[in-house]
């Protein structure tokens, strides 16, 4: 518990961990439905992320390096439809236990169904 007098004491859990959810919001993204991977992050910088929830009920984990481009898992946790912002010049693969994964392209979202507790890998 830190009392400054700039913070008022009913925010101050959420004070103490702004850079920690600034950071995160750089890495992921999930309003409106579309998730974002890296949205924010700077291109030439590599980062990586494991198991951050996004809304819809998916578990995101990703890697994003310079050269080899992004990585990502999306653990579905109740089979809703996933859409993912893609703004990367070539198409990725998404599968699924090794079985490529049907997705359709909407402007630059990728919209694939996902079945409850399966996992599906972009790459």
């Amino acid at each position: 518990y830190i009392r400054t007098p700039y913070c008022e004491t009913w925010r101050i859990i959420e004070n103490q961990y702004m850079q920690i959810l600034g950071i995160t919001e750089m890495m992921l993204q999930s309003q409106g439905g579309t998730i974002r991977l890296f949205p924010f992050w700077p291109k030439d910088k590599s980062a990586t992320f494991q198991n951050l929830r996004a809304r819809g009920a998916f578990l995101v984990s990703a890697e994003y390096t310079p050269g080899t481009g992004l990585r990502s898992t999306i653990h579905s946790l109740k089979g809703n439809r996933c859409s993912l912002r893609w703004k990367q010049a070539e198409l990725p693969s998404i599968s699924m236990n090794g079985k490529p994964v049907e997705f359709v392209l909407e402007g630059h979202n990728l919209i694939f169904e996902t079945k409850p507790g399966l996992v599906y890998q972009v790459e």
